[in-house]
């Protein structure tokens, strides 16, 4: 009798039931794992005109002609209205560039403007020690001192030139 019982569990498999109802599967699953329905019978499919092989009227060619005609002019428009976009950008950017450059450039011209102003006064009492003759070693010391404080000193102003430095490189580039 026990070899019966062997038999049977070896023809049967025992059949391993999961505590959780998620892991079950029922007939109904099963059944579209094995027959998928096949769903290109529902589909709605769309003909080129390029992929027809009757002969075309004049009217389907002026339409595909319009269709491509349209798009590349699209496609046009898009590129110039960008490029615009950019180009007005950038000019912007150069337009704060360049007042920011004057702003400093001015300053530059300020400072130099008190330099001269300075310079100028020291070659005035100069100018009037050298029309009175020299009475003394102390004015001929003060005539050297003023001599070569104001006129071994020359004063340059570097201007920026950035703003001009970009323009000018952008317009080789598109040359």
């Amino acid at each position: 009798m026990s070899d019966n019982l062997d038999e049977e569990h070896a023809e049967k498999p025992a059949t391993i039931q999961s505590k959780s109802p998620a892991d079950e599967t029922t007939p109904d699953q099963e059944a579209e794992i094995v027959n998928p329905i096949p769903e290109t019978d529902n589909m709605e499919v769309h003909h080129h005109a390029h992929s027809s092989h009757e002969k075309k009227n004049w009217k389907s060619y002026a339409w595909e002609f319009l269709m491509l005609f349209l798009a590349v002019f699209c496609g046009f428009l898009a590129k110039y209205y960008l490029e615009h976009r950019i180009e007005k950008e950038k000019g912007k950017q150069y337009v704060q560039s360049m007042i920011e450059d004057m702003k400093s450039d001015s300053a530059k011209i300020e400072k130099a403007q008190v330099r001269i102003n300075k310079q100028k006064l020291g070659l005035d009492s100069l100018a009037l020690l050298f029309s009175n003759p020299p009475a003394s070693d102390c004015i001929v010391k003060r005539i050297y001192f003023l001599m070569i404080k104001n006129t071994l000193n020359t004063y340059s102003i570097g201007f920026t030139k950035r703003t001009i430095a970009q323009l000018r490189n952008s317009f080789l580039i598109f040359q």
